[in-house]
């Protein structure tokens, strides 16, 4: 590790326990360690190079900004990016100390209701690529029949000599039109295969366009359901530790009204330590694996940037055009 990456993880807490709102060396992008890179072109389309940019890279300083470069310049990229699966330990939060003085008895029954929670996700798609459109090659014949002279016996050797001469014409007419055949021929061939290339770009559009689709649908809905739980144990665990708390404080002796802020505490503490298992069971996540959600910002023709959460590998893939 550099010099460098030694001073962002300093920084990084000091600027996450202190105001500060001016950008430093976290912010600041760091070229990425590029790990692999592959471009791949298809046949020009009336002037177009559609292209494809995969590759994988690497960055070391959690909350540190990186800046991948593709191969080469594309234009107008679509980028795609996500995190390597990598092992962790899922955090444990944990409520603070609760101080509870003594009270007199008599305290009213209380619950609490959490109100529900969800969360919409935007739909993302891919745009049509540009049809393409290459007119049918129309050509003519020229004629292969010019006739003879005739004559009398007196120059009949000029009149066999033109007569020659128009019959080798009529050969070259009719090689002229064999060459207007081939040539249209492989206009036609040219036209078939753009016009394949059409539908295959327009194929992995909607395939793209779909996994897009149903990763958002099974995000929002994974999403929702953690949050669903995550509501359901904050209040049953919070509600617990009420009624709990109601009923020594009528007791009260300093020894229930300790139990009492032991039981309020475990209550609230079991309620959160189980959301985030809750979540990940919701996600089909194992706990044993940490989620790697990579957010990435500035794309541009020649690359984007990705931010890290610690020894984070980033796989992405760019969709672009060459000219």
């Amino acid at each position: 590790m550099g010099l460098r990456e030694i001073v962002a993880e300093r920084v990084s807490g000091l600027k996450k326990r202190s105001p500060i709102e001016t950008p430093i060396l976290e912010q600041i992008p760091r070229p990425a360690r590029i790990l692999s890179s592959v471009e791949m072109a298809l046949e020009p389309t009336l002037g177009i190079v559609p292209t494809i940019v995969r590759g994988k890279a690497y960055g070391e300083v959690a909350g540190v900004w990186y800046y991948v470069t593709f191969p080469r310049a594309l234009n107008e990229p679509s980028v795609a990016a996500i995190g390597e699966g990598r092992g962790g330990v899922i955090p444990t939060p944990k409520a603070p100390s609760i101080a509870i003085t003594p009270v007199s008895v008599g305290v009213a029954r209380t619950t609490v209701a959490v109100p529900s929670v969800s969360i919409g996700i935007a739909s993302t798609a891919v745009p049509k690529a540009a049809a393409i459109v290459v007119p049918a090659a129309r050509a003519g014949h020229v004629p292969t029949s010019l006739g003879r002279f005739s004559c009398g016996w007196a120059i009949a050797s000029l009149t066999d000599g033109l007569n020659d001469l128009v019959s080798t014409l009529e050969s070259v007419l009719v090689r002229i039109n064999e060459i207007v055949d081939d040539l249209k021929s492989g206009l036609d061939n040219t036209r078939s295969s753009l016009t394949s290339l059409d539908a295959k770009v327009n194929d992995l559009r909607d395939k793209v366009n779909t996994a897009l689709e149903d990763l958002r649908v099974k995000t929002q809905s994974a999403t929702n359901s953690g949050l669903g739980t995550f509501r359901s144990y904050i209040e049953g665990g919070v509600n617990s530790g009420l009624e709990t708390l109601r009923g020594n404080a009528e007791a009260g002796s300093r020894v229930g009204l300790d139990t009492l802020r032991k039981n309020t505490e475990s209550a609230v503490n079991a309620g959160l330590a189980a959301v985030i298992p809750a979540l990940y069971d919701a996600w089909g996540i194992p706990r044993t694996m940490a989620i790697t959600p990579i957010h990435i910002r500035n794309v541009t023709a020649t690359g984007f940037e990705f931010q890290s959460y610690g020894k984070t590998t980033c796989y992405y893939i760019a969709v672009g055009s060459l000219r």
